[in-house]
């Protein structure tokens, strides 16, 4: 019999995805010194955002992934580019990890809360990822920030 698998996806998208009920996901923006959330910033077509996908599984890492792009998909059109942070439950916060290990096996959590950045800024993609790990994973394990 398989072990049960916990994984941690960092994953990227190009909007503000809306969950299964059609409520949007809480976005905070990394943005530069000077600039400021608006209409127009919203629109802009350099803009992505990073979420955090946890996953109670029994497969592999590659069928995980592929588990996770379909539930994506069940629910929106947006594109997501996912990449697998850990599988060390040690290394979640103690909320994403009891959360986890609390629901069902084959579950997946996409945590409804997003950081957006200019994908073309210098300095927000870094900030927006070290944002989102910083509050997912124990500090002591932020090594990929």
């Amino acid at each position: 019999m398989k072990d049960t698998i916990y994984n941690l996806y960092l994953c990227k998208t190009n909007g503000i995805p809306k969950d299964e009920n059609g409520e949007e996901f809480e976005v905070v923006y990394c943005l530069e010194q000077g600039e400021e959330i608006s209409a127009e910033l919203e629109q802009n077509p350099n803009l992505r955002y990073l979420l955090i996908v946890l996953q109670k599984t029994k497969a592999d890492l590659k069928t995980g992934m592929r588990n996770v792009e379909t539930e994506w998909n069940s629910f929106t059109d947006l594109t997501l580019e996912i990449g697998h942070i850990t599988n060390n439950l040690k290394k979640f916060k103690r909320n994403f990890r009891e959360l986890i290990l609390d629901s069902e096996t084959e579950t997946i959590i996409f945590k409804s809360q997003v950081v957006g950045f200019n994908e073309k800024s210098m300095t927000e993609p870094k900030e927006a990822r070290k944002l989102i790990l910083g509050a997912s994973t124990k500090s002591k394990w932020n090594f990929w920030n």
